[in-house]
């Protein structure tokens, strides 16, 4: 029985019961913090380590239930440079999980986004199904059980001839069970799947090729002597532009006289952060870029302000080589 996903069916369960008495329940309470221990202590103490390490960017089977993700690629085990596979996709991505018409992305090329075929998707919920799939990295298969089904519909397209992808939780993330499109097998493994790891997004979670807009404004700022970083995404915490973080920078932004908080812009996404702090005639100057979309087109931001954080005043660059550069960018990766 196939259950199809809505945010009403995702609800918090409510444990009920009975109450206790206030008194006894707080002589309870204190009886329970006077046999803490230091090795308890400790053990908080490690768990809480744990949950800082989490990465943000991974997508997790629970995410895309609460349609808490737009989109999440897969890829083999040691495929994520290749740019292309004469037998079968190089990739496959969900899209638009958050929408009600989501869709399956099958990557062919990389450098040709007119091959990709795209179908319309269904993500739901089935009984739970035992499929065997393939190992990642050793011979063999491993046999997984999965309830959360992605099943699209081909035009007369008799290479897809199996539907069904499966989505179950790895080690480091979602994982795709996929049908072996290729076929390369022994008959008596056609129907083995193939697994699929998640796509290490870039840092941002979204720009896969950042590290392209890195290089370029970074051999772009050589030539004017100045040495930029990139700071979002993925070093937040060591921005400072004259002392002020970057969540101040986004919060604080004024744009044209009108305040604007970046960070919860509906129209504005930030792509990047880049910033340099710069020495000309003994006087330390910090000039920070953000890389935006507004309303889809490409723009950048400007600051070199260097006092008053509570308005943090913006302009468009004036600079045509950079802006030049994340054009091509855009027009490239978006």
């Amino acid at each position: 029985m196939k259950k199809k996903f809505s945010i009403s069916m995702i609800s918090m369960m409510v444990l009920g019961g009975s109450l206790f008495n206030m008194n006894l329940a707080e002589a309870q309470e204190e009886e329970v913090e006077d046999e803490v221990t230091e090795d308890e202590v400790v053990v908080e103490e490690e768990e809480e380590v744990e949950e800082d390490e989490v990465d943000e960017d991974v997508v997790w089977l629970d995410d895309i239930v609460r349609n808490n993700v737009s989109e999440v690629e897969f890829t083999f085990v040691g495929a994520e440079d290749a740019t292309s596979n004469p037998n079968s996709p190089i990739a496959t991505k969900l899209e638009g999980l958050d929408t009600d018409e989501p869709v399956v992305r099958f990557i062919w090329d990389r450098e040709d986004e007119s091959l990709d075929e795209v179908f319309e998707v269904n993500v739901s919920e089935v009984d739970p199904v035992e499929i065997e799939t393939f190992n990642t990295e050793d011979e063999g298969t491993t046999t997984f059980e999965s309830n959360i089904i992605a099943e699209f519909v081909p035009e007369d397209d008799t290479y897809y001839a199996n539907t069904e992808l499966y989505i179950v939780d790895g080690e480091n993330g979602v994982e795709l069970l996929q049908p072996n499109y290729a076929g390369n097998v022994e008959e008596n493994q056609q129907d083995v799947y193939m697994n699929l790891v998640q796509v290490a997004q870039g840092e941002d979670g979204e720009n896969a090729n950042i590290e392209a807009l890195d290089e370029a404004v970074i051999e772009w700022g050589n030539t004017l002597d100045q040495s930029y970083e990139r700071y979002y995404p993925g070093n937040e915490e060591e921005f400072s532009h004259a002392g002020t973080d970057l969540d101040t920078m986004l919060e604080n932004a004024v744009i044209d006289g009108t305040p604007v908080n970046l960070s919860e812009s509906g129209n504005t996404e930030i792509v990047a952060v880049y910033s340099a702090t710069v020495e000309e005639e003994s006087m330390m100057r910090d000039i920070t870029y953000i890389m935006t979309l507004i309303d889809d087109a490409p723009v950048i931001l400007v600051t070199e302000q260097m006092e008053d954080a509570s308005e943090i005043h913006y302009t468009g660059t004036d600079n045509t080589d950079l802006q030049a550069i994340y054009n091509d960018w855009v027009e490239q990766n978006q």
